[in-house]
């Protein structure tokens, strides 16, 4: 039988090593046995003179021959204050034992930091002159004088060795507006006319200088067309008449150039009647002679529609 001497908890189980409540490491216990004189012939102890105890009972003789459990209490179990007693005293171990361990690692640290602390020291060599301090000014940095050698030519041909490097200032890219024309054989009115246009991405075209007309009056000659919707807007301010682009600017080229039709640009259709309001700039061919001249939608009844068009431009940004 083995017996636990912290909790004094008995096991009769002799393979038995370590107590199964406190983890404590059993000790056998030696127990005696009677005599053979002791014992009688059934096997009993004899019956004393004094005190003699009564035959146990069937119940009784069946439980003593009862296998016994793995372990049992002992007579002499401790009570609740015992038990008590061995808990705080592992408490105790075990808050000593953290707290040993927090101690070591503080230790550890602690001398962790101090070597860190030696290798990160700067220490100067005491054979080294005292620093040379200029005393007309003294807000100027300590200088020591160095006993390494000379490296300043070997820096200089290093420095001759390496390209030189110059900022180039940024260049920007030239942004041009290509025009592109277009002639379209349509009897519309302007409004009409400029409407298909802008569905195509541009307007109704502004001819600026020699070389756009010349290219446009090149392809218009390949075609049967005589009268050609342009972008230009014609008003009426007193006795004068003022055209425009519809982005607002002249028409410095085609009054420069005297490129308007003989008495043109009237405002009014002087030959009929009613005077009718002439607002929109066209190009027209009177007498195999390209001109320009203002002009109202009346002129889809006068003219032959399949003399009418249009000149369309759509404006392309190239980056050069």
């Amino acid at each position: 039988m083995k017996r636990c001497p912290t909790c004094s908890r008995t096991y009769a189980d002799s393979n038995m090593r370590f107590c199964q409540f406190c983890g404590t490491v059993l000790v056998t216990e030696l127990t005696k046995r009677p005599d053979s004189s002791e014992v009688g012939n059934a096997g009993r102890p004899p019956r004393s003179d004094k005190n003699t105890p009564a035959m146990p009972s069937q119940q009784e003789s069946i439980n003593s021959h009862a296998p016994s459990p793995q372990y049992t209490r002992s007579a002499t179990a401790p009570d609740d204050a015992q038990t008590s007693g061995g808990r705080i005293v592992l408490t105790v171990m075990a808050v000593l034992s953290v707290l040993a361990i927090v101690a070591f690692a503080s230790v550890t640290v602690v001398r962790a930091t101090k070597v860190l602390g030696e290798l990160t020291t700067v220490s100067i060599d005491p054979s080294l002159p005292d620093p040379v301090i200029p005393s007309e000014d003294h807000s100027a940095e300590v200088s020591y004088t160095d006993p390494q050698p000379d490296y300043s030519q070997a820096e200089e041909s290093i420095a001759a060795e390496e390209p030189t490097m110059t900022e180039q200032p940024a260049t920007v890219p030239d942004v041009v507006i290509v025009k592109h024309f277009t002639i379209c054989a349509e009897a519309l009115t302007w409004e009409e006319a400029n409407q298909r246009c802008q569905e195509k991405g541009g307007h109704l075209a502004y001819i600026t200088s020699r070389e756009e007309l010349e290219s446009i009056l090149t392809e218009a000659n390949k075609t049967d067309l005589r009268f050609l919707w342009v972008g230009g807007r014609t008003t009426i301010s007193g006795n004068t008449v003022q055209a425009a682009w519809l982005d607002g600017t002249p028409l410095t080229y085609i009054n420069e150039n005297d490129l308007w039709y003989p008495g043109e640009p009237s405002g009014r259709d002087m030959t009929a009647d009613d005077h009718v309001i002439e607002p929109y700039v066209m190009l027209w061919k009177i007498k195999d002679v390209w001109s320009f001249n203002d002009n109202s939608n009346v002129c889809l009844k006068e003219y032959k529609s399949y003399r009418i068009g249009y000149i369309c431009e759509v404006d392309e940004e190239v980056y050069r």
